[in-house]
């Protein structure tokens, strides 16, 4: 069963990639191939790490910010297609294991505000589709764990960034910040309870 739904994902995801991006069937293969191992690890260590039944919102958050990091790095877009259907199936899966209350709609909307405010002062500086990710992750998670998460991605993205361009001498005009997101929100949910 899992070798077919993988099958179907590979297929599907590697027709939208190259939609997307007019990029060969070879290349996008090799990356779905690597994001179907990266998935298999990512379903295992959660199984060991986590009580599956309480935490089934984490595995889908995960599994919503790997799909979103491969279109990222593909477009440099994140595809409200997989964004939304993955959002509501985690807020289902949160909601029906742990007690939801409005105090939790506060942290995303002061996601929200600070992040439009930036972009506002410094224009093009994040994405409206990295600031709606960061947005779906307020609901799930701490205060302190999205201030983690943000830290962790603003770093690695720049020691990204700046490895580029001591290796290449390139500079980088656009980043997707998606991939450093993700690893900014396994990290921070690991660390931090």
């Amino acid at each position: 069963m899992l070798i077919t739904l993988s099958f179907l994902a590979s297929f599907f995801l590697s027709r939208l990639a190259c939609f997307l991006t007019k990029t060969p069937t070879l290349t996008i293969r090799k990356i779905i191939i690597l994001w179907e191992i990266s998935l298999i690890l990512l379903i295992y260590l959660f199984h060991h790490l986590f009580p599956l039944p309480e935490s089934i919102y984490l595995l889908s958050l995960w599994l919503m910010s790997f799909t979103l990091s491969l279109t990222d790095y593909l477009s440099l877009m994140v595809e409200p297609f997989i964004l939304y259907p993955f959002a509501l199936i985690t807020f289902i899966f949160f909601v029906s294991y742990q007690p939801f209350n409005l105090v939790q709609f506060l942290l995303p909307c002061g996601i929200y505000l600070f992040f439009c405010c930036l972009d506002i002062f410094m224009n093009d500086s994040i994405g409206g589709g990295d600031i709606k990710l960061l947005m779906i992750y307020g609901f799930f998670l701490s205060f302190q764990q999205i201030l983690y998460l943000i830290l962790i991605a603003s770093l690695s993205g720049l020691l990204f960034i700046l490895l580029v361009h001591i290796t290449t001498g390139k500079r980088v005009d656009k980043l997707p910040f998606v991939p450093f997101l993700t690893l900014g929100l396994i990290l921070a949910t690991l660390w931090i309870n």
